[in-house]
């Protein structure tokens, strides 16, 4: 039924950075912060910013680098503005850690290279790892990098914005983040109409709804439908329900399907929905209590999101302070050569189909635990820019 807006969408894992900013390949392209970044990161960032539109907006860059696609503004100076802006976001983490006392451990280090050497034998060797890389534009380096900030990022999080920390939310900030969400548990009978089975699926979905009518206990129902096969796999994981906005969003960043979210948002507490039918088959929601005592008594596991807000403005400020400062050597970057792709004469803005987050493009599937035929239904997923980087705070922090 969900769909996460990950800042590390194409990543698997997390790994050791053995290599500082700036010690890496290639010439100095700037200093963040005083911190270096290499035209080896650089360039890499350049095909993850490529990435990032083309998931978010269903087409590459490298079409339309010569476009002129608003006033003065080519597509080269937009990718190179989104990769100035993400490998500022990742420096800002390091240079917040340093100025709150907060870095890798000898043992972090080393469990992010065991996750690496994991992730290297799962590929099926060295080379098939670099191969697989290699096709979303990554190299080794700017995989490190990202990985290594990714890990201080976690620690970042959980040291000042959970428990006892510096900027952990309280009870109170924690409830009134949580306003307008809806708590719901759902029975789902999988169907597409067409399918074979359809019509004995339907009387199956309808013989669940009035048990439930009929006041039936609903975790009991959602177990038994489970034992068939059937059911919502992702209720496992949310015996509390799920919690979702009124735009679907639950507090994580994943989203439900349209026709769930408004079905939900439809039903007064304790009420049971009829037939809800959207592509995954058919829903039979419960929405359950949400409010203060609620929450308060689960803080744990509804603190998340009070917390990474926190981050997200927290970290937010401190980027405001911390500067770029640009080489010749970025002025000399050529990004046609790094994209791989020729130059061109140009073209008018109008060449260019303009694209929204809003175009009806798949952009994306979850990247983990998810398998296909899962009942998880996806909707469209939300990306945003910050100082022409990723959504500050939408990174996953490595486990």
């Amino acid at each position: 039924m969900k769909k996460t807006r990950i800042l590390s969408l194409i990543l698997a894992a997390a790994m050791l950075c053995a290599l500082l900013s700036g010690c890496m390949g290639g010439k100095t392209v700037m200093k963040i912060g005083g911190n270096a970044i290499s035209e080896e990161i650089y360039s890499a960032a350049l095909s993850y910013a490529d990435n990032f539109f083309q998931q978010s907006y269903g087409f590459s860059m490298k079409d339309a680098l010569d476009n002129e696609l608003s006033e003065g503004t080519t597509g080269a100076d937009m990718l190179k503005e989104q990769a100035d802006g993400l490998v500022k976001e990742f420096e800002s983490v390091v240079l917040y850690a340093k100025d709150k006392g907060i870095e890798l451990t000898k043992e972090e280090k080393a469990q992010i290279k065991e996750a690496k050497d994991a992730q290297v034998e799962s590929a099926g060797g060295r080379k098939a790892f670099l191969d697989s890389m290699a096709e979303t534009g990554m190299n080794e380096a700017f995989f490190d990098y990202i990985m290594e900030r990714q890990q201080i990022y976690s620690k970042l999080y959980t040291e000042l914005f959970t428990g006892e920390g510096e900027f952990a939310p309280s009870a109170d900030e924690v409830v009134k983040s949580l306003e307008g969400y809806a708590r719901v548990k759902h029975l789902l009978i999988q169907t597409k109409e067409g399918d074979a089975d359809f019509a004995e699926k339907k009387a199956t979905a309808e013989k669940f709804l009035a048990r439930a009518k009929a006041g039936e206990d609903f975790d009991a129902l959602i177990k038994e439908l489970a034992e068939t096969g059937d059911g919502d796999p992702g209720m496992s994981s949310y015996p509390n329900g799920y919690v979702i906005d009124a735009n679907g969003y639950t507090p994580e960043g994943s989203q439900m399907v349209t026709e769930f979210t408004t079905a939900s948002h439809a039903l007064a507490e304790n009420a049971v929905s009829e037939l809800v039918p959207s592509d995954y088959g058919f829903h039979i929601i419960k929405r359950y209590p949400f409010g203060a005592d609620f929450i308060k008594e689960n803080l744990a596991e509804y603190s998340d999101n009070a917390g990474m807000n926190s981050f997200a403005e927290e970290l937010t400020k401190f980027m405001e302070n911390v500067e770029i400062e640009y080489t010749k050597a970025y002025e000399e970057l050529d990004i046609h050569k790094i994209l791989g792709v020729e130059k061109t004469n140009g073209a008018a803005s109008g060449d260019v189909e303009e694209h929204s987050a809003d175009d009806g493009h798949n952009h994306g599937e979850e990247a983990e635990g998810e398998a296909e035929g899962e009942a998880d239904a996806p909707a469209e997923e939300e990306n945003a820019s910050s100082e022409g980087g990723i959504e500050v705070g939408t990174a996953v922090p490595a486990e």
